[in-house]
C-alpha cells in the first residue's frame, strides 16, 4: 500500500543554474544537475535555449585551426575597420593573415602553427607570434619597421605576448622567460624602446610568463604556476599566489575583473577570478561547483582553452569532455558572474580563439574554430549554428520529495513554457540513466502548457527529469501531478 502526496509537486525556479558535486541534502532546490545549450539569465529563473551563430565571410582553409583573430578598428572612420584571422596554409608549410570578409591573404610566410596575438593602439594594430618579426597594420599597409610601435627597435623577436598599461607597451621575451620589456610613454604619435625591463620573480619556480591581464590600477603577469601584479613602480606583493595559467587565450577581462583557467596543480585546476588580489576559484570552492565537469577537461586540451567575455558573462571553450560515460563535444563553459550561474554549451566545432567584433556600431563576439571558420556568436533571431540544429538538454536534481522511501510518479508530467512542441522527457530513478523511462511525445494542452505521458512505471528513492529537444524552447515549470510514496523501506 502506498500514499499519495497531497499536492502536486512543482519546480518553477532554475535560478541557480547548473550545479554538480553537492550533497543531495544541501544542493539548492532551484538548481539543475545538467544544462546544455540552455541559459538561465535571459528569462530569470527559466531555462531558455541559447541563440545561434552565423558565419562571417566563408571558410578560410578547410580543417585548420584559427590561430589568431582580431578586428582592426579605425577610431576616425569605421569604414576602414578590418577583420583579420590567422590560419595555416592548406599544406601546413606556413601560416597567413587573412582578411576574413574577403578571404584574401594580407600577410604570408608566417611560421605555421604559431598563435598570433594582436593589440590595437592609437589606430595601429600589432601582430606578434613569438617567432617571426613583429608587424603592424597602420591603416594602409603591414609594416615591420618604425610606425607607432617602433618596430625596428622592438626589444625581442621572440615576443609572444603584448598589452598596454598606463600608455606604455609591455611585451615578453621567450628567451628570458621571466622578463617583461616596456616602452616609453606614448606621445600621441609613437612609443620608443630604451631597453627598459622588469624581471618578474626569477626565483619563484613559476615557469615562464604565459599571459597578461589588466585590472584597475595593475597589469597582471601570469606564469605557468604563479601570478604577480605590477603598478609600474613595483611588482608586488612578491609571490602573490602559486596559481597561474597555461596560455593567454584562457585569460579575459570582465567588469573590472580578470577571469582565467589554471592547471598549476591537480588541486588548483579550475576557473578563477581576481581583482588584482588573491584569485578565487569560481568552479570548485563554492556551493555553485561544477567540479566533475572541470576535472573532465583533458590535459591535452588545456593549452588551447580560449575565453570570451561580455560585461557579465564569461565563456571558456575547452574541447570534448566525457563525464559519467557521456561524451560532450566542443564544450563551452558559460558563467554569469553577476548571478554566479553556470551552464554548458556544445557547438558543431571547437572555438580556438575569440575576439571583439563591431557590427553597425554595436560590440559583438566572434570565434574562430578548428575548421577554418569565423562565427558571430549569440546572434538574436538565429536558431541554428550556421544551419546545424541546436540540441538542448537539461537534467533536474534528483528529488527525494521529503523522504528516502521508494516513490513512483503518476503517468503524466506537465511542462509550462514556450515552444514546447518538440520537447522530450525521461524520468531517471536514483541517478541511474540506464534505468530511465521515456515519456510519450509532447501534447500541447494550452499554448504554453505541454502534457507528456509516461509509458511505464518508474520507481526510485530519488527521481529526476531529463528534458531534451532541438526547438527554441523556454522551460518555466515542471509539474508532477501525483507522487506515490511507499509505506516502508524494505524493497
Amino acid at each position: 500500500m502506498s500514499q499519495k502526496l497531497p499536492e502536486p509537486t512543482i519546480k518553477n525556479d532554475f535560478m541557480s543554474g547548473m550545479i554538480s558535486d553537492v550533497a543531495i541534502g544541501i544542493v539548492p532546490a532551484n538548481s539543475v544537475a545538467l544544462a546544455v545549450n540552455l541559459d538561465f539569465d535571459e528569462i530569470l529563473g527559466s531555462a531558455k535555449r541559447r541563440k545561434g551563430v552565423v558565419q562571417v565571410g566563408s571558410q578560410l582553409v578547410d580543417g585548420k585551426n584559427i590561430l589568431g583573430l582580431h578586428q582592426h578598428v579605425d577610431p576616425s572612420n569605421s569604414a576602414n575597420n578590418l577583420l583579420f584571422a590567422v590560419v595555416n596554409a592548406a599544406d601546413d608549410a606556413t601560416a597567413t593573415i587573412k582578411n576574413v570578409v574577403t578571404g584574401a591573404d594580407v600577410v604570408t610566410g608566417l611560421t605555421q602553427g604559431a598563435k598570433v596575438r594582436f593589440l590595437s593602439y592609437g589606430g595601429t594594430t600589432l601582430a606578434i607570434n613569438g617567432v617571426d618579426a613583429p608587424r603592424a597594420w597602420n591603416g594602409t599597409a603591414w609594416i615591420t619597421t618604425e610606425g607607432l610601435f617602433d618596430l625596428g627597435d622592438w626589444p625581442a623577436a621572440e615576443s609572444s605576448l603584448v598589452t598596454e598599461f598606463l600608455d606604455r607597451i609591455y611585451t615578453n621575451d621567450e628567451t628570458v622567460p621571466y622578463r617583461i620589456n616596456y616602452s616609453t610613454l606614448f606621445d600621441g604619435t609613437a612609443v620608443t624602446w630604451d631597453g627598459d625591463y622588469v624581471d618578474i620573480e626569477p626565483e619563484d619556480g613559476g615557469g615562464k610568463i604565459t599571459a597578461f591581464g589588466k585590472v584597475p590600477g595593475y597589469v597582471l603577469f601570469f606564469k605557468e604556476r604563479s601570478l604577480t601584479r605590477w603598478n609600474f613602480s613595483s611588482a608586488f606583493p612578491e609571490a602573490l599566489v602559486n596559481v597561474g595559467t597555461p596560455s593567454q587565450e584562457s585569460v579575459v577581462e570582465s567588469g573590472g575583473l580578470v577571469f582565467f583557467y589554471s592547471n598549476s596543480s591537480d588541486d588548483s585546476r579550475g576557473f578563477y577570478v581576481t581583482n588584482g588580489g588573491r584569485p578565487q576559484c569560481i568552479s570548485k570552492d563554492t556551493t555553485r561547483t561544477i567540479r566533475r565537469f572541470i576535472d573532465a577537461i583533458p590535459t591535452a586540451n588545456e593549452a588551447d582553452i580560449a575565453a570570451s567575455s561580455t560585461d557579465r558573462v564569461i565563456q571558456w571553450s575547452v574541447g570534448d569532455i566525457t563525464v559519467d560515460g557521456q561524451l560532450y563535444t566542443n564544450v563551452v563553459f558559460r558563467y554569469n558572474r553577476v548571478l554566479n550561474q553556470w551552464s554548458l554549451r556544445s557547438y558543431p566545432s571547437r572555438f580556438m580563439v575569440y575576439a571583439d567584433f563591431t557590427v553597425s556600431g554595436v560590440n559583438a563576439r566572434i570565434g574562430g574554430d578548428n575548421d577554418g571558420n569565423v562565427y558571430q556568436i549569440d546572434v538574436s533571431g538565429i536558431h541554428t549554428d550556421a544551419g546545424v540544429p541546436i540540441k538542448y538538454r537539461m537534467v533536474t536534481q534528483g528529488d527525494t520529495f521529503g523522504t528516502n522511501r521508494l516513490k513512483s510518479i503518476s503517468d503524466t508530467i506537465y511542462v509550462r513554457g514556450e515552444k514546447l512542441n518538440d520537447l522530450n522527457i525521461n524520468i531517471i530513478p536514483d541517478n541511474n540513466f540506464a534505468a530511465r523511462v521515456r515519456a510519450g511525445a509532447s501534447s500541447l494542452v494550452r499554448k504554453l502548457l505541454s502534457m507528456l505521458k509516461i509509458g511505464s512505471k518508474v520507481e526510485g528513492t530519488t527521481l529526476a527529469v531529463e528534458l531534451y529537444g532541438t526547438g527554441d524552447v523556454t522551460i518555466s515549470e515542471i509539474e508532477f501531478p501525483a507522487v506515490f510514496i511507499s509505506q516502508n523501506y524494505d524493497k
